[in-house]
């Protein structure tokens, strides 16, 4: 049976689960518009984490940006980094502890929340 996706969407993937929930990813609204930064999974949605700004602060590494869950872990080159959700804006405001003494430009930044949904690569400037 099928059932409704909560937001209309066009040139999406999908991808039957071995539990046999559909995942939904992407795609636009149509032709107009740009993508969409949200995931579908059942009749579950499911904002995609997204970065809009990095920079470095001392040690830290700050990463900004949307959708962020309570123990999402930042990536650098693919590569996890201990990382906390900042007290003040938690969804929008990530650090990772020792990363900013690892990070140069040009490296690939991606965020992942615990429940799976990875965030599209942002290429980090070096500012």
């Amino acid at each position: 049976m099928a059932g409704s996706l909560k937001t209309q969407r066009f040139n999406h993937t999908a991808t039957l689960l071995p539990d046999g929930i559909p995942l939904i990813v992407g795609g636009t609204v149509d032709f107009n518009v740009g993508s969409l930064d949200s995931v579908e999974l059942g009749n579950t949605f499911v904002s995609l984490p997204k970065i809009t700004m990095a920079s470095v602060a001392g040690k830290k590494l700050i990463v900004v940006g949307e959708n962020f869950s309570q123990d999402a872990v930042i990536l650098i080159n693919g590569e996890e980094h201990k990382t906390r959700n900042n007290d003040q804006n938690p969804q929008t405001t990530l650090i990772g502890k020792r990363a900013g003494k690892k990070i140069k430009p040009g490296d690939r930044l991606q965020v992942r929340n615990p429940d799976g949904p990875l965030s599209e690569e942002f290429i980090f400037t070096g500012s």
